[in-house]
């Protein structure tokens, strides 16, 4: 994660040189990380659970 996307502003803000446009970029990335990874949750979510469920069949 460090040196992953939001690498370079996480590691501007821990040696305190941030601005404000650092901080921003760096919460739009965390913003960003934080909606795929739910993305990815929901759909591996969707998938592995959907065959548990018996189909519904109409004779």
């Amino acid at each position: 994660m460090l040196l992953g996307l939001g690498g370079y502003p996480f590691y501007k803000f821990l040696r305190g040189e941030f601005d404000a446009q650092t901080t921003v970029s760096f919460i739009k990335t965390n913003v960003i990380i934080l909606i795929i990874a739910l993305a990815v949750f929901g759909l591996f979510f969707y998938l592995f659970s959907k065959p548990a469920r018996p189909p519904n069949r109409q004779d």
